[in-house]
Order: structure tokens, then sequence, then C-alpha cells
């Protein structure tokens, strides 16, 4: 990648995944797939010991790949946002894939509004089939930005691989804990 093109990213995609063979090109494809130019995507294999790495090699230099040590989630979503280069960042899980138009509409609410420092959306859970088995609409009561209270008092549906959110302000809140267990969500 030439010095020019890395002065142009404004977006890095940080993907964690461990042991995600069977889900992480469907993940990788959807962000790749973006209709948004300066975008960089961050694969973090957290010891997988699966064919998790092979999957990998086969996209080449199209995205950016960092090896390390199986130290969980949390700590694999550091490592990316510590490596990545763009303004903003957005969040995507191994096994989720985003809408073609994800990064262009969370930029432009993000962009349009200098004060908000994070977005994120609904989202629905599809099997297999393609058959949608729930989704998180925002109730029109809770279509705005949360106050900390609300965030704090309500259950208000925020999923990561919906977030994207400058990375001044997630290294000014401490980044993720690495102590914490966070987990995957789960197929059923």
């Amino acid at each position: 990648m030439s010095e020019n093109r890395k002065s142009e990213i404004r977006v890095s995609t940080i993907i964690p995944v461990y042991n995600g063979e069977a889900t992480i090109a469907q993940a990788i494809d959807s962000a790749l797939a973006q209709d948004f130019e300066g975008q960089e995507i961050i694969v973090v294999n957290d010891g997988s010991t699966d064919d998790t790495a092979e999957v990998l090699a086969g996209f080449g230099d199209r995205i950016i790949v960092i090896n390390q040590p199986n130290r969980g989630l949390s700590a694999a979503r550091n490592a990316g946002i510590a490596a990545a280069r763009g303004k903003y960042i957005a969040l995507l899980d191994a096994d989720d894939e985003s809408r073609p138009d994800r990064i262009e509409k969370s930029l432009a609410v993000l962009s349009g509004t200098p004060s908000s420092v994070l977005v994120f959306s609904d989202y629905a859970r599809v099997n297999s089939g393609g058959e949608i088995l729930y989704s998180t609409t925002v109730p029109p009561n809770r279509a705005h930005a949360p106050t900390l209270t609300e965030l704090l008092e309500n259950w208000w549906p925020i999923a990561p691989s919906t977030v994207t959110m400058t990375r001044q302000a997630f290294i000014q809140s401490g980044c993720f804990d690495a102590q914490l267990k966070a987990f995957e969500d789960i197929d059923f």
C-alpha cells in the first residue's frame, strides 16, 4: 500500500476471530463490499486452532491480519484498534455481516453531528436459509441518542457489530476491559 493510500484511510473495520473458519469469509466479504472508499479491514486472529489462518490468507493484501495468542474477544478488539489508522472504528464480529451502506450511513451521522462520537443501528438475526429469526428495532420512544442515564437504567439494544465510533472517544474511554470474559453471540 502506498503512502498516499495510507493517508486516505478514514475508517478501520475491526474483526476479531477465534476458530471462525466457517463464518469469517462472509464477514470479511461484507466489509469489503462497503459502498465507501477509505476503509482498512483489520482482522485479529486470536489464537485460532482451526483453518481460520488459511481462510484469512486467501484475502491477501485486501485485509490486515494480526495474529496473537488467544486472549479473548476484548483483547482482540483492543489489538485491532491499537493498530488502526482510521479516525473512525467500525466493529464487526466474525459471524456477522454488514449491509453495504453501513459505513456510509454511519459516517453521515457522525460527520453531520460533531458532538456525536458513536452510532449504532438495528440488526436482524438471520438463519442459514436467509429467514429472519428476530430483529432489534429501536422502539419509537427510543428513536434518539440515549442519555447515559437511559443506557444505565434501561436495556438498550446495542450489538457490537452495529457500532461505529470515533477512535479518539474509544481511546479516551479506556478501551475494552480485557479481564472481562466477553462472548460472541451464540448460534442456536
